[in-house]
This record gives structure tokens, C-alpha cells and sequence, in this order.
């Protein structure tokens, strides 16, 4: 009988080795489906899970931060307001969400697109406009995995069995 730490360590070593394996056979799977499509997966007669392949969102992102302000700029500009001008409160929250909006891109100015003008831009150029800086993107698709507590089950009866094997490296 193992003592509870030894199962506490064979299982997070089972559960790291299981969680590589996992994304090993969903990237193989992944190159196997088109988008859309599902898939339920069976061993003989049992039904083990059902797989689909979810399609990926499109969403609008700040791709530019310095094409959109200069954009802004041109086209509306009490749409920009520099840090420095507004109170401290009201600057600390404005650089805090313009640090976020822009983390992932260059910063080349201290002045920042009002919240809720950017929101309006973003959905304009959802819904077709073209503004310098804001992209649609589509994301990438991505596999879901559903089983029932029976199908759970089943697959553990068929691994005791041997009816169904799996490889693990690790």
C-alpha cells in the first residue's frame, strides 16, 4: 500500500506525462479534421467520445497602435487624448488600459484612443469598415473532446481489458 505522498507524486508525474500526450494526439487529430467536422469515436460497439473541430473565431485587434492613432488623428481627433492632460486619476487608467491594449506592439506615443470610441472602431471594422491599425483575425480552430461518465467509464473497462491501447512517453 503506498503511502499517500508516494500517490500524490505518481500522480502529478501521470499527470504531466498525460497532459503532453493529450496535446501530442490533438495535434495529430487536428491535421486529420477540417473545421466543422465531428467525429464520434468508437471501439467496437462502444462509443468512447465525440470530437469536433470548433471553428475559430474571428475577432478585431489593435494590430497597430501607431497607425491607428495617427489615423485618429487625420480623421477624428477628439477621438486622442494625451496622458498628460488628463487628471491623474483619469491617467493612471487611461495608461493602465493603453499599456494593455498596446503591450503586444510598439509604443511610440504617450497619447491614447478614447475606451469608447476604439470599441465603435473595432466594431465598424467588424462589420466591414477599414481603419489603419484595427485587423479582423481569425483565430485557430481548436478540437473539443466530449465524453459522458459512462463513455469515461467504458474507456477505463476497455484499457483494463486491453481492448483499447494508448502509448506514453516520459
Amino acid at each position: 500500500m503506498s503511502t499517500p505522498y508516494e500517490r500524490l507524486a505518481v500522480l502529478t508525474a501521470l499527470g504531466k506525462i498525460l497532459t503532453t500526450a493529450t496535446a501530442e494526439a490533438k495535434s495529430d487529430v487536428l491535421a486529420l479534421m477540417d473545421e466543422g467536422d465531428r467525429k464520434t469515436v468508437k471501439a467496437g460497439d462502444d462509443e468512447l467520445a465525440a470530437i469536433t473541430h470548433t471553428r475559430g473565431r474571428v475577432t478585431v485587434e489593435v494590430t497597430s497602435m501607431r497607425d491607428l492613432i495617427e489615423w485618429c488623428r487625420e480623421n477624428v481627433p477628439d477621438a486622442v487624448t494625451t496622458l498628460r492632460s488628463l487628471t491623474p486619476g483619469a491617467q493612471i487608467r487611461a495608461e493602465a488600459a493603453y499599456l494593455a491594449t498596446a503591450a503586444a506592439h510598439e509604443v511610440v506615443t504617450r497619447d491614447v484612443v478614447d475606451g469608447e470610441r476604439l470599441a465603435q472602431f473595432k466594431a465598424d471594422v467588424k462589420a466591414g469598415a477599414v481603419i489603419p491599425g484595427i485587423d479582423r483575425v481569425k483565430a485557430d480552430g481548436y478540437l473539443t473532446v466530449k465524453q459522458s461518465d459512462e463513455q469515461r467509464e467504458t474507456v477505463a473497462r476497455l484499457a483494463r481489458e486491453g481492448r483499447v491501447t494508448y502509448e506514453l512517453e516520459g
